[in-house]
């Protein structure tokens, strides 16, 4: 998929959901964590974000979260590197997916992390010209 993505100029966006980096990490969440329970939780939450119990509910959730022993941050890096590999630096870009996870990689909690991504790709021997295709230069081409 990732090769026919880019015969026809695609661009993979990396997502930087646990479960998609490392499959064992699925079982570990799951024993681990009550995902529907937390769910719950953020639909009080976003349902009234002023209401102060909702929102220690939710901070305490979070706290749960990221107590949890996580993938780390280099697995977005592996799968960077693997798309590089398969089809070249022109077609691999970042797709964090924040809006839509509830669990991070370690290393990863937030945006103000990227530069950590884009350090241990440095190390990796990536350019700063490559890091800027995957930070985004890849995917806006296709916008224009």
């Amino acid at each position: 998929m990732i090769r026919a993505l880019a015969a026809q100029g695609g661009v993979i966006q990396i997502n930087f959901y646990p479960v998609f980096l490392d499959s064992s990490f699925s079982g570990y969440l799951s024993e681990h964590l009550d995902l529907k329970r937390g769910e719950a939780i953020e639909n009080e939450f976003i349902a009234c974000p002023s209401d102060s119990l909702k929102r220690t509910a939710w901070n305490s959730f979070q706290d749960e979260i990221i107590a949890l022993k996580r993938p780390s941050y280099k697995l977005i890096a592996d799968h960077i590197d693997h798309v590089v590999e398969l089809v070249g630096i022109d077609h691999v870009g970042i797709g964090s997916d924040y809006d839509g996870i509830e669990v991070t990689p370690d290393g990863m909690e937030d945006i103000s992390m990227m530069p950590v991504l884009f350090n241990e790709l440095r190390g990796r021997g990536y350019s700063e010209d490559d890091i800027s295709k995957i930070a985004g230069a890849n995917f806006l081409k296709l916008l224009c």
